[in-house]
């Protein structure tokens, strides 16, 4: 079935870096977060994604119309995409989430968008590939599943010539389910299907790890497209959810006569790049460059990859690396709304600090990814680790519920106490058993209801 494609203003040429879904329904309502990665001057915010705008948790404009249809016949709701800029490159790109709420389908169906275009991309032969279209649609069969979580890589910084790099989705599911990763076909994956323009590239299918083999990659720089869906399995096989996970690798090669790193290659060709032919180096088969070996490394007291952090409702932790190619500049991340970290200090740290609200307490786990740059450019592996709400007790009746989720943070600033002996029925705390202090008022619904 094909989903109907909408009109984005915002995308055009160079400027998408890629996307997912995480699907999480209830009785009656559908929760889907949109993870979108956007060059940082055309991703939504006006002229540019901006520090202050991460710090401030500032929504970007529009970035897609995303169209919603039953897989039987139909329509749903779908919704204009925004997102909260998490974290910002400034040399490439802006990275955030946004959160759509649509009524519950009738049946399996289709969430998602196309528009034109992926950027330029390179094969591994050095020749052009156009980018063609953009597609991110979500299959739902199952209207009661939670599809799998992990936190989606903006981009993949590739250096040529090495062997055995590795980027890890490492996938949570909430239900338990089986969890496989496969190639989109090219109805899912629009211009960044594999076709087989870039045998460089393998999938590890079962623990959805993608690693870059560069002696099978005769290019020197440029950008491959990877389009993969996410599936999670009933106990007999259904594929109950099949979720897009889209961004681009870049491969560069450092510079091996100088300490100081003066930038990546530009990929795109400038802020509003057309897409046009390049003439990307070649080069034969060689010898493994020495600097695959030369990568910083982290040291204590970076958590270990898949650390699990427990807590009952604030988080604090601190990342450190090193590199005998100089000071460690950066760190990259892909945090949970709302946390923060420090710019990295003469030691190669940073120190994240995360304080989660009610309704992110509710939440079984949340993922947050990073790696370090060093002054030459080269970069760690990507680590993820998990951070899991503990509940300090059991919610045990309407009232304490009332307390722990109405806490101001709704979107018209609701708290349990707005409601505290509201109209003639609804009396004290939610309290379903008191007397009603008069007849209910039929033309009051907020009434109506509390009396139901």
């Amino acid at each position: 079935m094909k989903l109907a494609a909408s009109l984005v203003a915002t995308a055009c040429a160079s400027h998408y870096r890629g996307g997912t879904y995480q699907i999480t329904p209830n009785a009656t309502l559908v929760d889907i977060v949109t993870t979108h990665t956007w060059r940082h001057d055309a991703g939504g915010f006006s002229p540019s994604c901006q520090q202050s705008d991460v710090t401030n948790a500032v929504s970007s404009g529009v970035v897609a119309s995303a169209k919603c249809e039953v897989q039987s016949g139909g329509t749903c709701d779908g919704d204009q995409l925004r997102y909260t800029a998490l974290y910002v490159e400034d040399y490439d790109y802006c990275y955030g989430d946004g959160t759509t709420t649509i009524k519950r389908p009738a049946g399996p169906y289709v969430f998602g968008w196309t528009s034109c275009c992926w950027v330029a991309l390179t094969t591994d032969n050095g020749s052009y590939k156009s980018g063609g279209s953009m597609i991110q649609k979500a299959t739902v069969n199952d209207l009661t599943n939670t599809s799998p979580s992990f936190k989606l890589p903006p981009v993949w910084m590739i250096m040529s010539g090495c062997d055995g790099a590795k980027i890890d989705l490492a996938p949570t599911d909430a239900d338990g389910d089986k969890i496989k990763c496969r190639w989109a076909t090219s109805s899912e994956g629009g211009g960044a299907y594999q076709d087989g323009s870039w045998p460089s590239l393998t999938l590890d299918q079962d623990n959805c790890i993608v690693t870059y083999n560069g002696s099978q990659d005769r290019t020197q720089t440029g950008v491959k497209g990877i389009a993969l869906m996410i599936e999670d399995f009933d106990a007999q096989g259904n594929v109950r959810s099949s979720i897009p996970v889209q961004f681009l690798g870049q491969v560069w090669t450092p510079s091996t006569n100088s300490r100081s790193f003066t930038g990546y290659p530009d990929f795109f060709g400038g802020p509003e790049a057309e897409e046009h032919v390049d003439n990307f180096p070649v080069r034969g088969r060689r010898s493994t460059p020495s600097y695959c070996s030369a990568v910083p490394e982290y040291v204590n007291p970076t958590p270990a990859d898949g650390h699990v952090i427990s807590t009952t409702g604030s988080v604090t932790f601190t990342l450190a690396a090193k590199s005998d190619n100089g000071a460690i500049t950066s760190f990259a991340y892909q945090p949970p709304a709302g946390m923060l970290c420090t710019t990295v200090n003469g030691q190669g740290q940073i120190t994240c600090n995360w304080t989660l609200n009610s309704a992110q307490m509710q939440v079984a786990s949340h993922s947050f990814c990073y790696d370090a740059t060093d002054a030459r450019g080269l970069k760690t592996q990507r680590q993820c680790l998990t951070i899991e709400p503990v509940m300090s007790a059991p919610i045990t009746n309407i009232s304490e519920m009332s307390t722990a989720v109405l806490d101001g943070s709704g979107k018209n600033g609701f708290t349990a106490n707005d409601g505290k002996n509201y109209g003639c029925a609804g009396r004290g705390n939610f309290n379903a058993f008191s007397q009603k202090a008069g007849v209910t008022i039929k033309t009051d619904p907020a009434d109506v209801a509390f009396n139901a």
